[in-house]
């Protein structure tokens, strides 16, 4: 069986360290994005089996990056789900509307990540 492909796209380096690691650890493989751009073009690029999106970029925030994926055919049906520290209803409510698969808000337990993975995530 292939191995998973998460995609991150987090500005931060040591939260996007921690998540790489922590998938690492088991098997998955981790790409790293530091930008909402830079996410859209390198899920365009290696179609990762799920993408964990932070909310707040210093490009545009994660949501209008979701807006894009679940616009554009290529990448319309890879699961998104929101890790971030932003636990409004506001964000979330508005991150539901246009497609977010999962919400997770930082720090996220590793097992609750990665249950979240493994369920949501496509092997193939």
């Amino acid at each position: 069986m292939a191995n998973k492909t998460v995609l991150y796209v987090e500005d931060n380096p040591d939260s996007a360290n921690l998540v790489i690691k922590t998938l690492h650890r088991e098997g998955i493989a981790a790409l790293h994005a530091e930008t909402g751009n830079m996410g859209f073009e390198m899920a365009m690029q290696h179609r990762p089996d799920l993408i964990l999106m932070d909310f707040n970029l210093p490009d545009i925030n994660g949501v209008e990056v979701m807006r894009q994926l679940k616009a554009t055919p290529e990448t319309m049906n890879i699961p998104v789900v929101m890790l971030t520290v932003d636990d409004g209803y506001a964000t979330r409510s508005y991150a539901h509307d246009v497609g977010c698969d999962g919400y997770l808000v930082k720090p996220a337990s590793r097992f609750v990540l990665l249950d979240l993975v493994n369920s949501l995530a496509s092997a193939g």
